[in-house]
């Protein structure tokens, strides 16, 4: 994980597979994502621990290897974080060195709330110090400079991330503004950041769901396809964390977490 820090990564070397195998790749691991189907089992596990038995029988295992029926809240964020992170960095295995930087810049999605919590001055807690990617940024130090436009006040920080994330990409038509307002809106509400995050977790998403796996189909043949896929694995996400901290939270009567 200590690799993934957003504005101070170091692009590393690409292993050099072939875009189409990178793409390829792709193409499959959208298919091995989560189905309606296997969404509608899961749900149907009461408790904190049959969920997590369930859920380890099925796309969704390697997601959630550090849990057990011990963990708590903190613990699940923590897991969800490293996964969203492994992923990112697989994908930097199978693309061009050039997209490297916008990748990893995902990786700061799930950190933007408490980015903007820490920016008040408020209190840090021991899980915060826990977490490597987190860490650099509790104290200030010498780099502090480099990272400040993380630190922004709550309102700004999906702005804040769009514009960051767009600096990243490489030049081109990449950069053109449709692409990045296309690209942009999605990634910030699949990571529950964008004007939805007031909405209901069943038809909107749905949509955002749809729309996210159009964006993954009409950029096929293009590294764009990874932030599209890497959009419906945080929608994905969304959905798992939704799952696990409402059985944690509210166990089913009778059933043990």
């Amino acid at each position: 994980m200590s690799s993934l820090v957003g504005p101070a990564s170091h692009v590393t070397v690409s292993t050099n597979f072939p875009l189409p195998y990178g793409l390829a790749r792709l193409q499959a691991r959208v298919g091995d994502l989560p189905t309606a189907a296997e969404w509608r089992r899961l749900r149907a596990a009461e408790g904190f621990g049959p969920f997590l038995d369930a859920a380890r029988r099925g796309p969704l295992r390697a997601w959630l290897t550090s849990l057990d029926t011990h963990s708590g809240s903190h613990a699940i964020e923590r897991q969800l974080r490293h996964s969203l992170g492994w992923q990112i960095e697989e994908l930097t295995q199978w693309l061009p060195g050039e997209w490297h930087p916008a990748l990893r810049w995902l990786g700061l999605l799930p950190y933007l709330g408490i980015f903007a919590y820490l920016g008040q001055d408020s209190e840090v807690y021991p899980w915060m110090r826990e977490d490597m990617v987190l860490f650099p940024y509790l104290k200030p130090g010498p780099d502090t400079g480099r990272r400040a436009d993380e630190r922004l006040a709550s309102e700004a920080l999906p702005g804040t991330w769009v514009a960051g994330w767009y600096r990243r990409l490489p030049r081109g038509i990449w950069r053109e503004r449709r692409f990045r307002e296309k690209f942009g809106a999605s990634l910030l509400m699949a990571a529950g950041l964008g004007d939805d995050r007031d909405g209901d977790d069943g038809g909107q998403l749905q949509q955002l769901h749809s729309l996210l796996l159009r964006l993954f189909h009409r950029h096929c043949a293009t590294p764009l396809a990874a932030f599209a896929y890497l959009g419906l694995i945080l929608l994905q996400t969304r959905w798992l964390r939704a799952e696990l901290q409402r059985r944690l939270l509210f166990p089913a009567q009778g059933t043990v977490s």
